[in-house]
């Protein structure tokens, strides 16, 4: 009896994976996870995070997973991620996107609220599971030509004592 290889043990493994990802009951884990995505998987399974939705019409939405202690912060990092994940899957490795430029011009809205505090708890914001975010451009300071991403660093620094 031969003692297979190591190179023959891993795919040995890789076939058994790709059979269990078959099954149905686990459609929704994507196909080269990583750890800390299956341990989010787990995590929504025993009610410790919410799968939510940025809705970003009129392109389609995106899934996230976040745990119920995250932070506005934590949702932009998934977000991009998971774009820069899909711009990777269509082949499209021409465009740059610029997040600097995208976290001034765009936010999230979630019910009729801008979350425009980075350090916002989602537990505390009221997001729960199956929540749709939408990524909604920031508008101008009425009757001013400030952007407004000027005005939310200013009235945080002004809030915050700090000048």
């Amino acid at each position: 009896m031969s003692v297979p290889t190591d190179e023959q043990l891993v795919v040995d493994l890789e076939k058994k994976i790709n059979e269990l990802l078959q099954d149905e009951l686990l459609s929704n884990v994507p196909r080269q996870p990583t750890l800390k995505e299956l341990d989010a998987l787990i995590a929504v399974e025993n009610h410790r995070a919410y799968k939510i939705t940025i809705d970003r019409s009129p392109l389609p939405s995106i899934d996230l997973i976040v745990r119920q202690n995250s932070t506005v912060r934590e949702i932009k990092r998934l977000f991009r991620i998971q774009v820069e994940r899909l711009e990777q899957a269509a082949g499209d490795h021409t465009r740059k996107i610029s997040w600097k430029y995208i976290w001034k011009t765009f936010c999230f809205v979630f019910q009729n609220t801008r979350l425009a505090d980075d350090d916002a708890v989602v537990s505390q914001i009221g997001i729960k599971q199956n929540s749709v975010l939408t990524l909604a451009r920031l508008t101008h300071a009425k009757g001013t030509h400030q952007k407004a991403w000027k005005r939310r660093i200013r009235q945080y620094h002004h809030s915050s004592g700090q000048r």
